[in-house]
């Protein structure tokens, strides 16, 4: 590990969100991120750093409205062109859309 060297750092601190981050995952095709609360996903482009796409994940009913709800992980999958996010529920689902209609 001694042959690592950070090339790039991103910081977004004047990005606001529903929540509090709890995972994330980078969109390998287009190096977009998604942050994933416990209210939402929010996909994230880090080179202009602002906001291109959030999905409430209370509103559809994925995770409990009070916000008690914990997302544990959340990985892109870019040969089935989708993203699968786990709760600490047990519950995975699959989205084939990205975040648009997750």
């Amino acid at each position: 590990m001694r042959n690592l060297r950070l090339l790039k750092s991103l910081h977004c601190s004047e990005l606001q969100g529903p929540g509090t981050p709890q995972c994330f995952s980078v969109l390998t095709d287009t190096g977009k991120v998604l942050l994933v609360s416990e209210y939402s996903v929010t996909e994230v482009d880090s080179r202009a750093g602002h906001v291109m796409n959030e999905v409430s994940l209370t509103a559809e009913r994925y995770l409990p409205e009070d916000g008690s709800g914990t997302v544990v992980g959340i990985q892109d999958l870019p040969d089935q062109e989708s993203v699968c996010v786990a709760t600490a529920t047990g519950d995975d689902f699959l989205n084939t859309n990205q975040v648009s209609t997750l």
